[in-house]
């Protein structure tokens, strides 16, 4: 499986790593720093990515939400987990709108609870698989 967190903290990205590699040993992770990076523009290639994992806060003025109606303009995002310190209804009722996105309070991420949460987002592991346009099955690459 094959991630891509955009978060300000690299300490509360280092633990998400780790709790994503508990859950899939083989997992890549890409961690990208908006407040260094700034906002990825229309050509970064999300088709990459199985899951994209995002703040709700990116530092300074920068929202999570505001990014990803951007996004999903120009692109498909893969399915979406964002991530908040406190409930926020809003976010939440914006959010319920856009298609494979879910969205959950940091203290109740875990081991726990992120098989469910992946599982109701639809995240598959894409890599090694391609489609087969005769039987529309998947099998694995030589």
């Amino acid at each position: 499986m094959r991630i891509i967190i955009i978060n300000d903290s690299k300490e509360y990205s280092s633990l998400l790593r780790h709790l994503f590699a508990e859950y899939d040993p083989k997992v890549e992770v890409t961690e990208y720093n908006p407040e260094v990076l700034g906002m990825p523009d229309s050509r970064f290639d999300w088709n990459l990515y199985d899951l994209l994992v995002i703040g709700d806060q990116l530092g300074g003025a920068e929202s999570g939400l505001a990014w990803l109606a951007l996004f999903s303009f120009d692109v498909k995002l893969p399915p979406t987990l964002m991530l908040a310190a406190d409930h926020d209804l809003f976010v939440a009722s914006k959010l319920a709108e856009m298609p494979a996105t879910a969205y959950v309070i940091k203290s109740e991420l875990n081991s726990r609870t992120l098989p469910g949460i992946l599982t109701g987002l639809g995240v598959t592991d894409r890599r090694g698989t391609k489609f087969d346009p005769l039987d529309g099955s998947r099998y694995k690459q030589d």
